[in-house]
């Protein structure tokens, strides 16, 4: 993958979000997330991975209780590190996703 830098998604100061994209792009339609110094956001994972990734981060949401996006983050988080997952989704391995979306009733058990 190669950094480079979004020509669609900015931040609100107007400078383009940096982001992660396959080399071989436009035939390859891989991405990832970056920090604004270029760090990756999170571990990258294959589609199946992403999807569990996805339907955990959703299954937290609909689990907690509303709140202001920095609370509810950090309350996500808080399950996550009570749980033994670490603190954030996008670290997650597909196995990690499925035992937490067990423990949330939102998958078969294992």
């Amino acid at each position: 993958m190669e950094l480079t830098w979004s020509k669609t998604y900015r931040y609100r100061s107007g400078a383009p979000r940096p982001f992660y994209r396959c080399y071989r792009a436009p035939e390859c339609k891989g991405a990832h997330g970056a920090h604004p110094d270029g760090t990756p956001l999170g571990q990258p994972g294959d589609a199946a991975t992403r999807k569990l990734r996805s339907t955990l981060h959703d299954a937290l949401l609909e689990r907690l209780p509303r709140r202001t996006l920095g609370a509810h983050r950090r309350a996500a988080q808080e399950w996550l590190e009570v749980n033994g997952f670490g603190g954030h989704v996008g670290q997650m391995s597909a196995e990690e996703c499925r035992t937490a979306l067990v423990i949330l009733g939102k998958y078969p058990a294992l």
